[in-house]
């Protein structure tokens, strides 16, 4: 039996969730809230509660480590960090342009096509990844290998990509003018980390907790510009 507790705080609002073996069991969950640090410890006792089950009962912590925003990152990304150090259990940490990629892989089934996640956090600028999908003809789970990881780019007009690469802003809507969308048409399922989160704890993708950063993003920018 697997227990994880995920944490999402990465855009506005806070999500927080119990999954056991990778399904939800409880969850609990603000769209528009920006009060996160008042409310992250009362929903993860709200979300526990229902699930009736205690700390001591937890494996994991999962938490989306970014890219988004800055106070959202760094109050999840501490708190799970804390859960993790005190219980003494693995942290997991979920790229949001990942969960984006892996939501419409699953509801499109392309086995062939690089799905390419695209965020916005300020006007003509972006971050995006690209990743493949991989069926695995056992479970029926879509896994994605990591082709680019993620890029910011300062230039939107300097962008090309191939036919072969799908661009999504969202789940919902995937047709906008690269150049038009804003910071708000970046949209996923939350839910979708109590999956992946199990994903990850199968084959142990845990990460140092001593050395351990939320992706914000901008560090991407700076880093490739010297």
């Amino acid at each position: 039996m697997c227990y994880i507790l995920n944490i999402d705080a990465s855009q506005n609002g806070l999500y927080i969730s119990i999954s056991k073996n990778g399904l939800c069991i409880a969850e609990c969950a603000d769209e528009n809230t920006n009060s996160q640090a008042q409310l992250i410890n009362v929903f993860v006792a709200k979300v526990l509660e229902i699930a009736n089950i205690n700390f001591a009962q937890l494996n994991a912590i999962a938490v989306v480590s970014g890219p988004g925003s800055y106070t959202g990152l760094r109050i999840a990304v501490a708190s799970a960090k804390g859960f993790c150090a005190a219980l003494q259990i693995p942290l997991i940490a979920v790229d949001n342009l990942y969960i984006l990629a892996y939501e419409y892989a699953l509801q499109n089934k392309l086995s062939t096509k690089i799905i390419v996640p695209v965020y916005v956090p300020m006007q003509n600028e972006i971050i995006y990844a690209k990743y493949s999908i991989q069926l695995d003809t056992n479970t029926q789970i879509f896994n994605l290998k990591t082709i680019e990881p993620n890029t910011f780019v300062k230039d939107i007009n300097a962008l090309q990509f191939t036919p072969n690469e799908n661009i999504i802003f969202d789940i919902k809507t995937n047709n906008l003018d690269i150049k038009s969308i804003t910071k708000a048409d970046f949209q996923y399922n939350k839910s979708m980390i109590n999956t992946i989160g199990f994903n990850y704890y199968s084959i142990k993708q845990f990460e140092n907790l001593s050395n351990f950063e939320p992706n914000y993003g901008k560090e991407t920018y700076i880093q490739n510009s010297k």
